[in-house]
């Protein structure tokens, strides 16, 4: 019995001096926050892409008509007509704030794969905003 008692009694001092010799292999954890966000430079460049876009709306703001049609769904007529045209910078800061919000999230979570995915939805919504803001500039635009 007291030999049974010593050997359990060595195995826990066995464990636990390998316990303390066995590093903890701490690279399968995942990190969080912004320096784990994949395509960091692609979110830059669609960030500066969309504030370049707002900059020449504001520059070139003489050359576009007072109302612009940027109301697709809607009936055809005056109903599609925006009164001012400022609103011709606001698929540019939708754009801005899916990218702020798709950041936010893939800074909170986990998973790679939906990081990606993500930022990818940024680069889509920034790439489809700033080609109908051109194509609407290109429309009623007078250069």
């Amino acid at each position: 019995m007291a030999n049974t008692k010593k050997t359990l009694a060595q195995k826990l001092n066995l464990t636990q001096l390998k316990a303390k010799i066995i590093p903890i292999d701490t690279s399968s954890q995942k990190e969080v926050g912004l320096v784990s966000i994949p395509y960091r430079e692609t979110i830059f460049a669609v960030g500066l892409t969309n504030i370049v876009v707002i900059a020449l709306i504001f520059i070139l703001k003489r050359f576009i008509p007072p109302q612009i049609p940027l109301y697709y769904g809607l009936a055809e007529g005056e109903e599609q007509l925006a009164s001012n045209s400022l609103f011709l910078a606001l698929p540019s800061l939708v754009s801005l704030a899916m990218i702020i919000l798709n950041t936010a999230l893939a800074s909170l979570i986990k998973d790679d794969f939906i990081k990606k995915m993500l930022i990818v939805a940024c680069a889509a919504t920034s790439f489809f905003s700033v080609v109908t803001t051109i194509r609407i500039f290109l429309l009623v635009g007078g250069i």
